[in-house]
Parts: structure tokens; C-alpha cells; sequence
């Protein structure tokens, strides 16, 4: 499955079925415009894509997708200001999406998916060939068990793994770095320093689970 990244294509051939993608950074460098860039050069070459995100209500969402998809002003469909859309253009393209049955999104608000089992459901109903989760922390603590957040981390990944190998599918979870007393005194930091996977919110059992870790930031000298 091709990650739209050509020197991520060329190293690792693309998205693999079977596999967990870990996508790391601090908050507010990026991370979910990247997962959602990775679903449209998937859609694009003809994938199904499953999208869950306990972190964005769908329209926020789909008004992203629109823009990777579609090219259309993001800032201007979240303002509502249909003045500088092309409106007979984003018709044509939203009937072309309602059509299309290779693009699923789910979120908190209208769908019951805060928990593992509940994407795992999803994966196991739609069977989708890229599956992209955005906000591994948010379905952790809504998890009911009596568990610490490592031993809830431990086993929504464990639970991710085996729904990717059991159904042939690549799945990419977007997790946040911890916050160390260096990255909070100086904000810029969390944008320009490069997290480990050590890193990991809730503790390291969730990169252990994973096939690929990608770590990201910003780093103004290299943007």
C-alpha cells in the first residue's frame, strides 16, 4: 500500500498487511494531516481506508479529507466561508465521495468506537485494506477495565496487532510523546525536537507492538 512518501516507498515498499505504524510526535506538529495524507495516497491508488478518530468530530475530519483529497480550502470549509469555494466543483466532488465506498470515518461524537474492541469491530465488518486511528491516548482512557494505562496501552496495541494480521490489513495509530520538563518550559521545543519511541505516552509498551515507528516533528532550520 503506498504511503505517498517516495523514500518510504523506495526502503519499506509501502504499507504492509499485517503491520502496526506508530506515529509519534509532540502535540501539534501535525500528526493527524500526515495519517490522513497517508489515507488519501492509499484511497487514491484505488484502497479502502477505515478512519477512527476519538480526537475529531467526523465533519472536522472530512473537511481535512476534502482538502488531500479534493484540494479544497480547509480553512475555508471549517469558517463556512462558501463564498471562496467553488461550489459547483466541491458538489460534484462530495457526489463522487458519497459514491465511493473506499473511504469510511468514524468518531467519538456519532459512533461507539472508544475502545479496542470497537475498532476492531470495524476493521473485522468493513475489512479495509488501510485502517488509520488518530489518538491512541484518548481510546486508553476511555477504556472501563480497572487497569493501569500501561497494562490499557498494552493490550489496545496487542489488540491492533492481531486485528492487522488476522485481517490482511495495515493499521497506522497516531500516539502523543510525553512531555518532558524540557519540552514544557520551552513550547518551541515540542515542535523542533524529535521524540524516541521511548517516548511513547502511557509508557513503551506500545512501540514493542509495533512493526514501524515513525517519529516526527518540525524542525524550523529543515522545514
Amino acid at each position: 500500500i503506498p504511503t505517498g512518501l517516495p523514500t518510504v516507498d523506495t526502503r519499506i515498499h509501502g504499507w504492509q498487511r499485517g503491520e502496526l505504524i506508530g506515529l509519534l510526535s509532540y502535540m501539534g506538529v501535525g500528526k493527524t494531516w500526515l495519517l490522513l495524507y497517508f489515507g488519501a495516497c492509499a484511497w487514491k491508488s484505488g484502497y479502502k481506508v477505515l478512519f477512527v478518530t476519538p480526537e475529531l468530530e467526523r465533519h472536522l475530519a472530512e473537511f481535512r479529507i476534502d482538502s488531500l483529497i479534493g484540494g479544497f480550502s480547509n480553512q475555508a470549509l471549517v469558517s463556512g466561508d462558501v463564498d471562496s469555494l467553488p461550489l459547483d466543483s466541491y458538489k460534484k466532488y462530495l457526489t463522487m465521495l458519497s459514491q465511493d465506498q473506499h473511504w469510511l470515518t468514524y468518531d467519538a461524537v456519532r459512533d461507539d468506537i472508544l475502545s479496542g474492541q470497537g475498532i476492531v469491530g470495524l476493521i473485522g465488518s468493513h475489512r479495509p485494506d488501510l485502517v488509520l486511528v488518530d489518538g491512541l491516548h484518548l481510546i486508553i482512557e476511555a477504556e472501563n477495565e480497572r487497569l493501569t494505562s500501561w497494562e490499557k496501552i498494552k493490550r489496545v496495541s496487542r489488540l491492533l496487532k492481531i486485528a492487522a494480521v488476522k485481517h490482511q490489513c495495515a493499521i497506522i495509530v497516531v500516539n502523543q510523546a510525553n512531555m518532558h520538563d524540557e519540552v514544557i518550559r520551552n513550547r518551541q521545543l515540542a515542535f523542533a525536537k524529535m521524540p524516541s519511541p521511548q517516548d511513547s505516552y502511557y509508557g513503551r509498551a506500545f512501540p514493542h507492538d509495533c512493526d514501524v515507528v515513525i517519529t516526527m516533528c518540525n524542525d524550523p532550520d529543515n522545514p
